[in-house]
C-alpha cells in the first residue's frame, strides 16, 4: 500500500472519464465504488468529531479493494510541509483493519499484531490523499 497525493480530487459521486480501462484522464486509477464504510465519533483515524484527527472516509470497491481518502493538515505535521510518519503509519493500520470488514457487516473487528512500514518519499500536507 502506497499513500500518495492525488493528481485531482477523488469524487466517489462523478465516475472518470476513461482514457484506458482502469485509469482516468490522468493516468490514475479509477474505482467503481460499492459501498462507503462507517465512520467513528472520535477515532484519530475516521473520527468525524475528533478535531485533530484524519478524518478519513473508507469506501468498498466492485474489485474487493478499500480506497481510504484523507487530507493531511498542519497539526499532522512532522517536518515542515510534510504529514508525520506515525501518522502515516497510523492510517495504513486503519486500511488494513477495514479490510477484513469488505464484503461483510461492521461486526468483524481486527487489531494490528505488528507493523512495519518502509517509506519511499513524503507526504505534502493539504493534499487529498489516497491509500
Amino acid at each position: 500500500m502506497v499513500a500518495r497525493p492525488l493528481e485531482r480530487p477523488f469524487n466517489v459521486q462523478e465516475p472518470a472519464i476513461a482514457a484506458r480501462p482502469g485509469q482516468d484522464y490522468n493516468g490514475a486509477m479509477t474505482h467503481h465504488i460499492t459501498k462507503k464504510q462507517p465512520n467513528s465519533h472520535f477515532c484519530f483515524a475516521c473520527g468525524l468529531h475528533n478535531q485533530f484527527g484524519l478524518k478519513a472516509r473508507f469506501y468498498e470497491t466492485a474489485g474487493g479493494e478499500l480506497v481510504g481518502l484523507f487530507r493531511p493538515a498542519q497539526e499532522h505535521q512532522g517536518y515542515p510541509g510534510r504529514l508525520h510518519g506515525g501518522l502515516i503509519s497510523t492510517i495504513l493500520d486503519e486500511v488494513l483493519a477495514r479490510a477484513i470488514m469488505i464484503g461483510g457487516g461492521t461486526e468483524t473487528w481486527g487489531v494490528t499484531a505488528e507493523l512495519n512500514v518502509r517509506f519511499k518519499k513524503p507526504i505534502p500536507l493539504d493534499a487529498d490523499c489516497r491509500v
